[in-house]
This record gives C-alpha cells, structure tokens and sequence, in this order.
C-alpha cells in the first residue's frame, strides 16, 4: 500500500465517523484564498468561473466569506457532491494522488485528534449541516495582494507576474499561447495599478481577518518587494506568538530587504520559506528569467545565518524541463540547505509534466530511483553541515520520497501519447525561446531524439537564435 493511500483512508475513517459525506472539504469553512485581480478562492485549486465566491478588493472579504454562493458551496459538499470548481483536486483523486482537498482535511483530522478548541468547535458546527462560516472560524489565509514581480518565469504568466504584463502590453499576441493573459478591462485595472501597495480599508478587512488565523501565506508577484508587507507584517507583531507565516519567495531581492524582513519576522511562532527555484542550478537562470544564481544562494545563506524561526523549503513546480533532473535539482537543495518541496503545473500544457514523450517520463523515474539508491546522510553532510542534523535529515529523506514519487505519479498518469514529443510543449518552449533569445535543446540534450521537431517549429515561427556579444 502507498503511504498516501493509507493517509487517504485515515481521512475517509474520520468523515465517517463524524457523518460527513466521502467527498467533503473543509477549505470553505476554515480558509481563504485571496488573488492578485481581487478574486476569492476556496483554495488555490479552486476555478472561480463555475461559481465565483467574490471581490476582495472591492468588497470587504469578512462580508463575502458568507455570501451566497459561498453558502451553495458548503451545501454542495454536504451533499456529497463533486463541485466542478474543484475538478483539479477530482483529477488528482483519480488517478490515485493525494490532492489539496485532502490535505486540508489531514490538517484538520490532526488537529482534531489533538483536541485543538478551535477545530473541535469548528467540526461541531459542520455536523449541525451549517453552510455558514464565522470569519473567525478561518485558520489559514493566502493573500496574493499584486503581482509586482521582479522576474519573468517560464510556467508562468501576467496575472502573476508584472514582468509578463508589461511583455503582453507590447506584444498582445503573446496572448495566443501565454498564461494567464488579462481577459478584460477589468483585469487591467486591478493588475496594473497596484492598488493594495497602500492599507485601504480592503486590506485593512483582511488584516482583520488574519488576526484570527494560524497560518497567513504571502505570495505574488513577490512578496517581499511590496510595499505595504512590511506594514502588514508590523501590524500582525500583537499574537505573533501565535501565527505562522508562509512565504512563496524567489528570494532575488536585495541584501537589505532580506536583513529588514529577518528583524520584522523574529516575534513570530514559525516562518516557513518556500523558495521559489523549479530548476537545477545549470538551468536556473534560463528557466527564471531576470533572476541571479549568486544573489540567491547569497540570500539563502544569510537567512539560515540571521533568523532561528525561519523553516526554508526549496519548491520545485514541477514542470517537462525539471522532471527529468530531479537528482540534479536536490543536489543543489543540499548544498543550500533547503528541505525538498514540490508542486505541480497543471494548467499551462506547454510545461505540464505529463506533456513528455514516454521515453523521457520513463528515464526521469530511473534517474530518481537510481540517485535515492545512494541518498544517505553521509552524502547529504557532503553538501551542507545543516544535515548533520538528525530531525532536519529525517525530514528531507521523508520529502524527497514522498514529493518526488507524487510529481512522478502526476507525470505518468493522464492519456498516452506516446513516444513523440508533444506539439503544445514544443510550440510553446520554442517561442519561450523566441522571447528571450535562448536555445532549449543547448541546456536540455534529453532532447535531441526530437531536436527536429524543435528545428521545425523555430522555421515555422521564424526564429533564429542571435549570438550574444560577451
């Protein structure tokens, strides 16, 4: 038996017990998701256009968490249905993956367990069939406030990056193949004008409504370049004691935000760093655009140095180019000092993992199986003296297992398409290449079986590599 299938079963035994239905979550009563256009979402999973739950940037977020269509979706899992807004989290279920529905409800079950008031309270209410929620019921928050970013990411797009944004503005028919390109007018007055980099009274709402949580997640854009975190984060230090903060971060910014944010976050119970890095060391900067290999193992390194309270995971957003390196990309996650995390990219086809000849998924499980042959302790020490601790270790060797082989089962699992590389990734990692004057098949020789289908589509789209003067 898998591990996660006997985690999916212990879930499974608690809903029964307490009456809930197999297909229930508990995200929309506990959890927030707040985006860069002002969207809410149950979670990050979550596809508002089936059943939008509102506008936190023009309604206060205390007042939407109970509006209608919030209330329809708590019924929904009541009544033991599948809301078509969660299809990722349905998709992942079938084909065997632990999905973010089920780690939600593994959080919670835990803190049941552990006769945590606030969640046998909250698991009180459920069992009366309430589909309304108190705000401060809420236990964890992810707040995206804009997408001011500092680099320019190959999985991702202009609602997330206003590097992309700025590319799409001059050349809209990047908006043919892209990410996440703005659909209306609408969305071009909230991603262009960074309205949140003051407190008005909407994330003045949300500040509120983080005092009640435990976990409160920043992401972007970059966090840390924002203007009004550090103020967010000030107005927080009250319970601090009693609140853990999740960053996304690239962590590419300068020495002194770094240095500003160690002293800010020293009252609270726990950081967790997820460093945004998708790639092996040789790959980084090609696959991040505008970001420095030094400047972030630098900042890196002066984290671990000045904070005691700070948790720092390395997140590789698995992706066609990064699968089949994983062994290379946990190397440089020991050298770092960084635990190993994973996500998956699901909805930008060009870079989705399962989008890979089979040949290729089948040497990136060989080249995983065969590099945990030899990944022991003494080779971790190897690389950085931070796995001399026994707990840190045991924790990594957990990760790199459980993450790894979770994007490897997400890789294989979905259509056969057989040996041949997929056109959608081609296209698209062609003109990746086109925009920024670079050469996939240089860095990714895995390629070369199909470096004709490359050569092709460069003529199709009239793309010729220009030499770089040094």
């Amino acid at each position: 038996m898998k591990a996660q299938d006997s985690r999916s079963q212990e879930i499974q035994s608690f809903l029964s017990e307490n009456g809930l239905p197999a297909n229930f979550c508990i995200a929309p009563w506990i959890n927030g998701d707040l985006d860069q256009l002002g969207t809410i979402f149950a979670c990050h999973r979550y596809d508002d256009k089936k059943l939008p739950l509102g506008n936190w940037k023009d309604q206060l977020f205390s007042e939407e968490f109970n509006s209608k269509n919030y209330q329809k979706l708590r019924g929904m899992f009541h009544n033991n249905e599948k809301p078509r807004s969660c299809q990722t989290c349905w998709d992942k279920e079938d084909y065997g993956n632990f999905s973010t529905r089920h780690e939600f409800l593994e959080d919670f079950v835990r803190d049941c367990k552990e006769n945590d008031p606030k969640a046998l309270a909250v698991l009180e209410k459920i069992k009366s069939k309430n589909i309304t929620a108190e705000v401060s019921d809420i236990d964890r928050l992810e707040v995206r406030k804009s997408i001011l970013c500092n680099l320019q990411c190959r999985h991702c797009g202009a609602e997330s990056s206003s590097k992309w944004l700025s590319v799409y503005k001059q050349d809209p028919t990047i908006g043919d193949w892209s990410l996440g390109v703005p659909k209306t007018e609408e969305d071009y007055k909230w991603l262009l004008y960074f309205k949140n980099q003051v407190m008005d009274e909407y994330l003045r709402d949300v500040l509120d409504v983080s005092k009640y949580c435990r976990i409160i997640q920043f992401s972007g854009g970059e966090p840390l370049i924002e203007p009004a975190h550090a103020e967010f984060v000030k107005e927080l230090h009250h319970n601090a004691k009693d609140i853990q903060l999740d960053y996304n971060s690239n962590l590419n910014v300068k020495e002194s935000i770094i240095e500003k944010f160690a002293e800010l976050w020293k009252p609270f119970r726990k950081i967790l760093m997820r460093v945004s890095i998708d790639a092996d060391k040789k790959t980084y900067e090609y696959f991040r655009e505008g970001s420095k290999t030094p400047l972030l193992e630098k900042n890196v390194k002066k984290l671990h140095e000045l904070t005691s309270n700070v948790l720092m995971t390395g997140t590789c957003t698995t992706t066609n180019l990064n699968v089949i390196r994983f062994p290379d990309v946990i190397d440089w996650w020991l050298e770092l000092g960084l635990l190993f995390h994973t996500s998956v990219v699901q909805f930008n086809q060009g870079v989705n993992p399962r989008f890979l000849p089979n040949s290729l998924k089948k040497l990136a499980r060989i080249n995983f199986d065969t590099y945990l042959s030899g990944f022991d302790q003494e080779y971790a020490i190897s690389k950085h003296e931070i796995w001399k601790n026994d707990k840190m270790w045991k924790q990594m060797l957990r990760r790199v297992h459980k993450h790894g082989y979770q994007s490897l089962d997400y890789m294989d699992g979905g259509e056969d398409r057989g040996d041949r590389f997929p056109e959608v990734a081609v296209d698209y990692l062609v003109r990746m290449d086109k925009l920024f004057n670079t050469d996939v098949l240089e860095l990714y020789p895995e390629f070369d079986q199909w470096k004709q289908d490359f050569i092709d589509k460069r003529s199709e789209i009239k793309y010729n590599k220009v030499s770089r003067r040094v």
